[in-house]
């Protein structure tokens, strides 16, 4: 391995046709009223161990290189994740995982599990710590983990969502500046769990100036749907939503990796999108609109069938001119 590859060590450093996400379950110990995933304890969807073993080998033969666990929450099935990562690293892949960080009740603590996972193939743990989570998981979790990360030289990172409570946001923050964790800021998305909560919580982007949203990337259901971004309830009728069945795994996949939308998201952006629909009446309505994230503008254009039609016939006009 090359000094560019292995300094690949997040999920992000890897292009879209590289990395995939196995959301392993629905499950969580926290229920987080934000949450994207739609995850609570009170939902037990879950891969097999062998449908695991499965997308892996898929994902290897592809070639994916990275594959990200996430969830709801993987260290639940903590042994099956070391199980199947050391498996997936003997196929070639590297391994990212998402976690709350509930399980690291010491540094110490922290550190045992760690450390057996990056042994296993891991290479890289991000932790969720805002306002959202801190109803279910203490700061000091959060950094036991990265401690501990630390202490392996295991890459890591908090992922911080603003609340709308700027008061909690900046204790939180504070807290992290003070511990010296690294940590990436970002809005909440209207997506999932959150398109209940209240309009003062969210941020506001221009679309027009957005590329790739960065988040592209198969997800994998537990119900073996296949997703061509990291949001887990894209509508079925979205072109983003590659297809459905445990069965149709392989098929699925490469419809991603040949998907003219998902590779236009990526090489055009959404401001090519914003743009190109700009004129147009039907359009009006969102010009008007407050985004939050790119995930909105992806749902709404998306999911109107004008608007959708529109753009597969520019990015199959825009192929078309390529060749």
């Amino acid at each position: 391995m090359d000094k560019g590859e292995f300094l690949k060590v997040k999920y992000d450093d890897y292009t879209y046709k590289e990395r995939m996400l196995l959301m392993y379950t629905d499950k969580c110990t926290a229920n987080c009223s934000h949450c994207a995933a739609e995850s609570s304890p009170y939902n037990n969807s879950k891969m097999s161990v062998e449908e695991a073993r499965q997308y892996i080998e898929i994902a290897a033969s592809k070639g994916f290189k990275c594959i990200l666990w996430t969830g709801g929450e993987v260290f639940i099935y903590y042994d099956e994740i070391v199980e199947l990562t050391e498996y997936g690293h003997s196929l070639g892949l590297a391994f990212t995982i998402d976690t709350n960080a509930y399980w690291a009740v010491s540094e110490a603590i922290a550190c045992e599990k760690l450390e057996r996972l990056q042994r296993a193939g891991v290479v890289h743990i991000g932790v969720s710590c805002d306002a959202f989570h801190l109803k279910y998981i203490p700061v000091q979790r959060v950094v036991n983990a990265v401690k501990a990360a630390q202490h392996l030289s295991l890459s890591s990172i908090v992922s911080f969502t603003y609340s709308g409570d700027g008061e909690a946001d900046n204790k939180i923050l504070n807290d992290l500046k003070d511990f010296k964790v690294p940590f990436e800021a970002c809005a909440v998305a209207k997506v999932g769990f959150a398109k209940s909560l209240p309009e003062e919580v969210f941020g506001s982007i221009d679309i027009s100036q957005v590329g790739d949203c960065g988040e592209l990337g198969p997800l994998v259901r537990p119900g073996g749907s296949v997703i061509g971004c990291c949001n887990p309830t894209v509508p079925k009728e979205s072109p983003v939503f590659i297809g459905t069945g445990r069965g149709n795994f392989e098929e699925n996949v490469g419809r991603y990796l040949k998907s003219d939308c998902i590779n236009s998201i990526s090489e055009l952006g959404f401001k090519t999108f914003y743009n190109m629909l700009s004129e147009d009446s039907a359009f009006s309505k969102y010009k008007m609109k407050k985004y939050s994230h790119c995930c909105e503008f992806c749902e709404d254009i998306f999911t109107n069938k004008y608007l959708s039609g529109k753009i597969i016939g520019f990015i199959e006009k825009s192929k078309e001119s390529n060749q």
